[in-house]
């Protein structure tokens, strides 16, 4: 088999990340990309913008231009299937001796009255892709990048294996992974494609310049947090936030999680149709995280083990702003890497360390570069 890579999701912010690497790691690979437009100029300049944010965040100095033989964009959407009958892409497909897929596509929505569009791309979508790719003789592998919250409403330890419909889910994007994990392993298995499904937790930016181009998960909250304590000038105010103060928030970095999901993809048939948790060896608890950020981003987050406590007019005004998110703050869990331990990729990690000093780091780089860049460097490590 080839090592072509056939990519869904490659303008978003993770799976760009994937592409540049993947093209770095694999000098004679070709790329080809399903990117939502109208046309094929409009695909190939949505992608290319992508890849070069991606390129920033790393701090690379390369050139895309070096790479463009090499990457076609394919005009679609996964929700409707006439992509694979566009030119570009039967031309692309009739070059290669077989390819691998990373499927990084998704509706990231968590609010209720996007349900419909969420399930349509989520799983539909999925199910739309399957049909169009399957070709056992050309799919070397098919790659799923799903989330760690397929977990839903568990805690404690969370195994790489479990399959077994949680009790709740947090959103609609949770429930449509874990049905998506489902339909995945069923067609493939049917199928005889080998597979991988990716669990990653909440991705933050590039470990070495910190950097990130997206403003979603951890992001949204430090953002939507900070914004409103400039535009309300609630100073260093307190505000009280309902959460559990042991309950992990499980952050790694966007290259790390790049790393091991490459690394597993080349070890070939000893990681094929297994899930790997892409987490962090070493979570946080949310009262280190709010310790950490909140003189950075103007309030004082304090955790909150009474949910009826009375609220204050700027508690209620933050409580509205990250609601998507509260969620997220009131889990005691581990993730198991049994799976990526068993491979050796757990290894990857062990240059990552990811400390309070370091985590001020990653939301300094994204204040100055996103939400606040009239602040200097200086002043926020001041804060």
């Amino acid at each position: 088999m080839g090592e072509d890579l056939f990519v869904t999701g490659g303008s978003g912010f993770l799976c760009s990340h994937a592409i540049v690497t993947w093209l770095r790691q694999q000098p004679n690979a070709r790329i080809a990309c399903l990117v939502r437009a109208a046309n094929g100029e409009a695909a190939r300049h949505r992608l290319f913008t992508a890849l070069a944010r991606a390129l920033d965040d790393q701090g690379q100095e390369e050139k895309l231009e070096e790479n463009t033989q090499r990457i076609t964009a394919i005009p679609g959407a996964l929700e409707n299937p006439n992509w694979q009958n566009n030119f570009l892409w039967q031309a692309w497909l009739s070059k290669s001796r077989g390819f691998h897929v990373l499927h990084g596509a998704a509706n990231l929505s968590f609010r209720d009255e996007d349900r419909q569009q969420v399930w349509c791309t989520n799983v539909e979508g999925i199910r739309l892709l399957l049909q169009a790719l399957i070709r056992p003789a050309c799919i070397a592998s098919f790659n799923y990048v799903s989330t760690a919250y397929v977990a839903g409403t568990r805690e404690g330890l969370i195994l790489e294996e479990t399959v077994e419909r949680p009790s709740g889910f947090n959103n609609i994007y949770e429930e449509s992974k874990w049905v998506a994990e489902h339909l995945i392993r069923q067609t493939c298995t049917a199928q005889g494609i080998p597979y991988r499904i990716f669990r990653p937790s909440i991705i933050i930016g590039h470990s070495s310049t910190c950097r990130i181009s997206a403003n979603t998960g951890f992001y949204k909250v430090v953002s939507t947090i900070a914004q409103m304590a400039r535009t309300h000038s609630m100073g260093n105010t307190s505000v009280l936030i309902p959460c559990k103060r042991n309950a992990t928030l499980d952050l790694i970095p966007v290259d790390l999680v790049v790393l091991e999901m490459l690394t597993l993809m080349k070890l070939g048939t000893s990681t094929c149709d297994r899930t790997f948790h892409i987490t962090n060896e070493r979570p946080l608890t949310i009262a280190d995280v709010f310790f950490g950020i909140s003189p950075l981003i103007g309030l004082k987050l304090v955790h909150a083990t009474v949910h009826g406590q009375e609220r204050s007019a700027h508690t209620a005004l933050v409580m509205r702003g990250i609601r998507s998110y509260l969620a997220y703050f009131n889990y005691v869990r581990r993730f198991d890497r049994r799976n990526v331990h068993s491979v050796g990729v757990s290894l990857l990690q062990e240059d990552y360390p990811l400390d309070l000093v370091r985590l001020r780091e990653f939301v300094v780089a994204f204040l100055v570069h996103r939400v606040v860049p009239e602040f200097s460097q200086m002043e926020m490590a001041r804060a």
